[in-house]
This record gives structure tokens, C-alpha cells and sequence, in this order.
């Protein structure tokens, strides 16, 4: 009987001396112990000394913050994963190091951007206590260490608050991570706007976000962005869940597009259009460039008409810059060079000059993020003289209306 006691006595010391067993540890054990596991992406130190001393101060941060609560960190341990750091990463790190806490690292540096995301997680209960992240420009100075700082301070209050003054309730939705998708890469994802928390960047066509500590079933707001492109917000109406959530499609700024478009005025005649579009404001005021070369619609040996230069100006009238569908209208005028067997306009050989005014023209647009669908409609006036002092409007055609109408595809940049 003796020998039994002292194999279990003997066992028992054993398990005490290796640490403890998550969810049924030792009062021995040492909880104020950590390890801190860091984790960056995008350029790195070798590419510039300041990214290495940013993420330097970022580490150096946490481990303060964590200090100043009774937490002593006793490894640092690197860890490479795309997007931020998994929990299961963290957990089994936290086995191997027989460690209850764990304090994460996670920076980034992306076009010209440095964002990172911290967080403390509980072994034990296999969950994150706290977590919090920001982004800055990279080279902001003082203000960007002082964003550091507050941010680490803020992941240690929460953990005070949540485990060491309320306890845990189980009221938050820590446990999962919600899943986006989307069909645009690059497309960084933020709960709250694009200077809240930033959560990653769409990667492989997803991304599944890290543990957020909101409260269950509580709608989740946030917003996309990515450089070149209008940023758009987002809900989860339901909050964190497991299901997916299918991203929408962001629309490129537009400085600039180019037009091949197909012109015609009933049976009268037809024509290809180059247009090219200047936005003196992106995707709402701007001016245009039209070359026209005009055709006979009955293909004689002269198909070739007359070319026309087009100068005008348009405006965008619904409110939003990134609706896919756009109202648009616009003013503008032409000058149609003399050319062979001209029957745009029924002149005759006295007349020499003709200029066209469009005193209103509109079109629909239907935008995809590097390309748009347009139609247009004109109704030009006619000017023209037929003699040094004879000068008067009329329509292009007097038999008709003039109407004319273009459609086509732009090209986006």
C-alpha cells in the first residue's frame, strides 16, 4: 500500500514541476508569465530602417503596457502567417512554452501604410481576452508612437475589465472569425472606417478575420479599401457568424478614360467615335475630346465622308461617385472638316464652314471597376454660313430630327 502512495505522490510532482494542464493547473503555476509571438508582413526592415524600428517600438509597446499590469514576458517567438496570427497558432505556442498568456504582434506595411494588431489570449480558456488595432502612415512621427502606445494600453484595460476585475461571461462572439470573399485582391477590410480596425487583406480571393471581441448578434459595421479605388462601408447585420460574407465590388477612381464608341443618326449615317475624358473632378465633372470619322451609309466607292472634332464638358448628377449605374449630361461643339461626297449636311458648294453646338446631350453609364458601358444622346444645332456675312442655326437635317445617338465601352484609368 505504502509503494502505491509513494508512485502517485512521486507522479504527482512530476506533472507539478513540468507546469500545469490547461483547465486544471497548478496552484503553483505562474500566470503573471507570457510569451509574446510577433508575426509582420508586406516590406520589411531590409527594405527600410524605419519599418524595422516601427515594428522594434511596436513589440516594445505591448510588452510595456503588459508590464505595468503584472505580466512578465519571458520569450519572444517569431511566427510567419499570412493575414495575422490563427489562435490555434497561438495556442499551440502557448502549450509548448507551458505558458497561460500569450501577448500577439501583428504588423503590416502596405503602400506606404503601417497597421498592426494586438491581442492577449487565454490558454486556458482558449480565448482572446483583448484585442485592438490601428494603422498610420508610416513616417507620421511622434503622433504614430503615441497611436502605438494607446492602442497597446487600450488591449491591456480591456483584459483588466474583461477577466481581471468582471470575469469572463460568455457574452462575446470571440470565438469566431468571421470569413470574407471577394473578387478583387488587395482590397483591405476595416470594422469601422479606414482608419478603424484593420483586419487584413483580401488574399487568394478571402479572408478570415481575427478574433473580435463584439457582443453576440450585434450588427458589425465596417469599410474597404484599397489605393486607387473609392472606399465603400459594409454591414453584418447579425454580426460575427460562421456563414461567409461575399464582399462588394469596389469602383476605381477615374482620372481618365478612352471611349470606342459607335455613332449614328437614324439611316441618315453613322460613324466611329474616339473619346477621350480629362476628370477635372474623379467620376464627376469632365471634359472631353471627341475625333469622329463619318460614313455613307449607302457604301459607295466614297465611304469615307468627313471627320469631326468634338470639345465638351459633362457632369455626373447622382450623388455617389461609385454607383456601378450613372446618370450623366453635358454641353459641348464640333467642327466637321470638309471632306468627299459630304451628306452629313445637305450644303451646298458656297458653304464652306460648318460648326456644330450641342446644348444638351445625356447618357447612361453602367461602370465595372476598369471599364464602363455608355450611351449617349445628342441633339446638335447647326451653324453654318453661306457667305462671308451670312451666318444662321438650323438643324443638321430639316427633313428629320436631330438626334444622335452613341454607344460603346470605355477603358478606365
Amino acid at each position: 500500500m505504502m509503494t502505491r502512495c509513494s508512485i502517485i505522490i512521486a507522479l504527482l510532482g512530476v506533472l507539478c514541476r513540468l507546469g500545469f494542464v490547461y483547465g486544471q493547473g497548478s496552484d503553483k503555476t505562474d500566470d503573471s508569465a507570457c510569451i509574446v509571438i510577433v508575426n509582420h508582413e508586406g516590406r520589411s526592415e531590409t527594405d527600410s530602417p524605419e519599418i524595422g524600428r516601427a515594428i522594434d517600438y511596436t513589440v516594445h509597446a505591448m510588452e510595456d503596457a503588459f508590464a505595468e499590469a503584472g505580466f512578465k514576458a519571458v520569450k519572444r517567438i517569431s511566427k510567419a502567417s499570412s493575414g495575422g496570427i490563427p489562435q490555434e497558432l497561438v495556442h499551440s505556442a502557448c502549450l509548448e512554452e507551458s505558458v497561460r498568456w500569450a501577448l500577439t504582434v501583428y504588423t503590416n506595411f502596405n503602400e506606404g501604410r503601417f497597421s498592426w494588431r494586438f491581442g492577449v489570449y487565454d490558454a486556458q480558456d482558449k480565448a482572446f481576452r483583448g484585442e485592438d488595432a490601428f494603422v498610420v502612415y508610416l513616417y507620421a512621427g511622434l503622433s504614430s508612437r503615441n497611436a502605438i502606445e494607446q492602442s497597446a494600453q487600450q488591449v491591456a484595460d480591456h483584459w483588466k475589465k474583461s477577466f481581471a476585475v468582471q470575469g469572463f461571461d460568455g457574452n462575446f462572439a470571440a470565438q469566431k472569425q468571421q470569413r470574407f470573399t471577394s473578387s478583387q485582391e488587395g482590397v483591405m477590410v476595416y470594422f469601422g472606417d479606414d482608419e478603424g480596425l484593420f483586419l487584413g487583406s483580401i488574399e487568394g480571393g478571402s479572408l478570415t478575420a481575427p478574433h473580435i471581441l463584439f457582443t453576440e448578434g450585434a450588427p458589425v459595421y465596417g469599410t474597404l479599401a484599397k489605393k486607387g479605388f473609392w472606399t465603400k462601408p459594409f454591414s453584418l447585420p447579425r454580426g460575427i457568424t460562421d456563414k461567409p460574407m461575399r464582399l462588394p465590388v469596389l469602383q476605381k477612381v477615374t482620372h481618365h478614360t478612352f471611349g470606342f464608341l459607335y455613332e449614328f443618326r437614324g439611316s441618315k449615317q453613322y460613324g466611329i467615335d474616339l473619346e477621350y475624358r480629362y476628370n477635372v473632378l474623379p467620376d464627376r465633372l469632365f471634359l472631353k475630346l471627341d475625333w469622329i470619322f463619318w460614313m455613307d451609309p449607302d457604301f459607295s466607292d466614297k465611304t469615307l465622308l468627313a471627320p469631326e472634332l468634338r470639345l465638351g464638358a459633362g457632369l455626373y448628377l447622382l450623388p455617389k461617385r461609385d454607383w456601378p449605374v450613372r446618370l450623366l449630361a453635358g454641353a459641348g461643339a464640333s467642327i466637321l472638316f470638309p471632306g468627299d461626297n459630304v451628306s452629313i449636311v445637305p450644303l451646298q458648294e458656297e458653304k464652306i464652314i460648318r460648326f456644330f453646338f450641342d446644348p444638351l446631350w445625356v447618357g447612361l453609364e453602367y461602370h465595372f471597376p476598369q471599364v464602363a458601358l455608355k450611351t449617349e444622346v445628342r441633339f446638335p444645332i447647326l451653324w453654318e454660313a453661306a457667305g462671308k456675312d451670312d451666318w444662321y442655326f438650323r438643324a443638321p437635317d430639316q427633313d428629320s430630327l436631330p438626334v444622335y445617338v452613341s454607344i460603346g465601352v470605355m477603358i478606365k484609368w
